[in-house]
């Protein structure tokens, strides 16, 4: 299946659709209550129950709903993940756990935004607006801000860019809450508390918990050690299931949708100070943190009884099945992708991708048909339609023929001009439009440039 974020504003994707995931849940279930499966030597039945009673205090038979993301600056449609966990739970009467993935690495120090300073396509372009300094690539859970100046300035900022923007976005009021905590808070912990602050208001209570502290449970640790101990059967397992990913999506790329396994590479990340950095077997292991594959596997396998991913993810955990079923030799539970589009209220121009092929289609039979769009000489008319009649039959009369169609042509020409150019000039508005639109209806905007009750009605709309 080849899934595509939903184009039109306000849909959403969701597979399998929301009301079966009642029975994928139950179904989970049996599967986990059925398993043989031993991890670390233990049955992992009673390694997912000694799971949840570090994680939750809750009854076993209690669905568990997990999701997760990056603590960044998310779209909307990364967001609506945490909002469909909170009603699914409540409807199987489960609970909604999101993890903080807060070891993946902050890989940017600004937000993208649409400007322009008059209301033409060419003065349209994407802007980008800063809240720190940027040095290099640091985990969440360390990285500190590096210029309080500009972290403070930050919403003040966005606010000149924005406007003419014809709304406020909720980012002012927002900020407060990131400017709120204590010196020393990471930038993670900001911008965690800022979501959830809003989730809260929105009616969303989500138990919240940070990757780095799954880390050190000893349910985490007996699933990274049974990987060690068979590491080189689980890199055999992981890079073939990556490779058949890549030939069945036709991908070329290395790097996609992860890299292999070097010899001696584990499927963790270390951290070391300030520093992430890959592990490999012989490496000191105080401080594991899981890859991306490794932290879905642990959690679906190991934790959840249904797992809600976004789209990106659910692509990727095509992988994950297949380590399931070769590595751990068992049926992989079903999951769940969800997205959503939500375009930023801004106006857009009329030009579309349909009216500017039209206008080159348009243009090509003015180069090639000028007498199909205005009044040209009788005669010139006539005698191409003869030539057009023809049916050479050897290489010299066809280049005649080619020749004697382009002679015509070049007479015909004259009488169109003006409506070429004319049409040129409409046909390069048009292109400078759509690319202006492209910018101005992006779904990848940050939540905080959004108005706040468009926003809230989006995704209180997945409950």
């Amino acid at each position: 299946m080849r899934l595509r974020a939903p184009r039109e504003n306000g849909a959403t994707l969701s597979v399998p659709e929301l009301p079966l995931v009642p029975d994928a849940i139950r179904a989970n279930q049996r599967l986990f209550q059925s398993a043989s499966l031993r991890i670390a030597g233990i049955p992992l039945q009673e390694l997912r129950q000694n799971a949840r009673r570090q994680f939750l205090d809750a009854p076993d038979d209690v669905p568990l709903l997990i999701t997760g993301h990056q603590p960044e600056l998310s779209h909307p449609g990364v967001w609506t993940k945490n909002f469909a966990l909170n009603r699914l739970a409540k409807r199987v009467q489960g609970i909604p756990l999101n993890l903080i993935v807060n070891h993946d690495t902050m890989k940017s120090d600004a937000i993208a935004l649409p400007t322009w300073h008059k209301w033409q396509a060419h003065c349209v372009r994407r802007t980008s607006v800063s809240f720190d300094d940027f040095n290099k690539p640091e985990p969440y859970e360390t990285r500190q801000i590096a210029n309080k100046n500009c972290f403070a300035s930050f919403a003040d900022r966005v606010l000149v860019q924005t406007a003419n923007w014809g709304f406020t976005p909720m980012i002012c009021q927002a900020w407060q809450q990131a400017l709120a905590l204590p010196a020393g808070t990471s930038i993670g912990e900001r911008f965690t508390h800022m979501r959830v602050h809003q989730e809260r208001a929105w009616g969303c209570e989500n138990i919240q918990y940070r990757v780095s502290d799954l880390s050190r449970t000893e349910a985490f640790q007996l699933f990274a050690q049974d990987i060690i101990v068979n590491a080189e059967r689980f890199r055999a397992c992981y890079n073939a299931a990556v490779r058949e990913y890549r030939k069945r999506h036709k991908l070329t790329s290395q790097s996609h949708p992860v890299p292999e396994l070097a010899e001696g590479e584990l499927p963790f990340w270390s951290i070391a100070g300030h520093k992430r950095k890959p592990t490999m077997r012989h490496d000191e292991r105080t401080n594991l943190r899981p890859r991306a594959l490794t932290l879905t596997l642990f959690v679906r396998l190991c934790l959840a009884d249904y797992f809600i991913h976004g789209l990106g993810g659910g692509k990727y955990d095509e992988v994950t099945d297949t380590i399931i079923a070769n590595y751990y030799g068992m049926q992989p539970p079903a999951f769940q992708i969800l997205t959503g589009t939500l375009l930023l209220p801004l106006p857009s121009f009329s030009a579309t991708p349909n009216s500017v092929r039209a206008g080159k289609l348009a243009q090509r039979n003015r180069k090639w048909n000028p007498e199909s769009f205005t009044d040209v000489p009788h005669e010139a008319v006539e005698e191409k339609r003869y030539w057009i009649a023809q049916q050479p039959g050897t290489r010299h009369e066809r280049r005649a023929r080619y020749r004697k169609l382009k002679e015509l042509n070049a007479v015909l020409e004259p009488h169109v001009r003006g409506e070429q150019e004319a049409a040129s000039i409409l046909l390069e508005q048009g292109e400078a439009e759509v690319k202006a639109n492209a910018i101005l209806q992006r779904r990848d905007s940050a939540w905080l440039l959004y108005p706040e009750d468009e926003l809230r009605e989006f995704l209180q709309g997945m409950a």
